[in-house]
């Protein structure tokens, strides 16, 4: 027995599967996340390519193209500071009573008993490996040409990619740039970003 449970206004997904073998799981979970995929954006969400880890009750975002250190970051950011990993390859973005807000991600569970659904969005970091910790604030327009030209967004397949944004996504590329604020964030990997981003803040 299968039951399906999606109330988009809250984007709460919840699957009971009773008898079933365990093979059809991954299958069955794969058909769900794309209907859901399909919801979130159609609600007005976003997908990145990215990873988000919490600080100070606040989600930090940062995105890069595979190789650029999103899965670095998140585990520096545990390993050495404690903090709480929210995702690490996929972040679901969406605005919720005018501000950005992240949402955790439907088909694990990194959250525990207690922990916040959603956080407001402290930064939004482009990431780039260097010799030493620099970050640089974008004004509105360098921003917004940043999320358009150089961010990778998921497809409903899961895939992460560049795409020319239609209208609809270019509104929203609108409304987040004004509302947060992204940076691009100079990194190597090893203790003392996070002293770099609050010293930012």
């Amino acid at each position: 027995k299968t039951s399906v449970v999606i109330k988009r206004n809250h984007l709460q997904f919840i699957m009971i599967i009773k008898g079933s073998p365990h093979f059809f799981y991954p299958l069955l979970a794969n058909v769900m996340q794309r209907i859901f995929m399909v919801l979130f954006y159609n609600s007005g969400g976003i997908v990145f390519h990215a990873s988000s880890v919490e600080a100070q009750g606040k989600a930090h975002v940062f995105v890069g193209d595979s190789g650029k250190g999103k899965t670095t970051i998140a585990r520096l950011s545990n390993e050495l500071y404690g903090l709480r990993v929210l995702a690490d390859n996929q972040v679901f973005i969406r605005k919720q009573g005018g501000k950005y807000v992240v949402y955790p991600f439907p088909f694990t569970q990194f959250h525990k008993d207690g922990d916040k659904a959603c956080l407001p969005i402290a930064a939004f970091y482009i990431l780039h490996k260097s010799l030493s910790f620099a970050i640089k604030s974008l004004t509105f327009i360098e921003g917004l040409h940043a999320l358009e030209q150089e961010i990778q967004i998921l497809s409903i397949d899961n895939t992460p990619h560049h795409i020319q944004a239609p209208p609809t996504l270019r509104r929203t590329f609108f409304y987040f740039a004004k509302t947060v604020r992204i940076k691009r964030l100079y990194f190597p990997p090893r203790r003392g970003v996070w002293e770099v981003i609050y010293s930012s803040s």
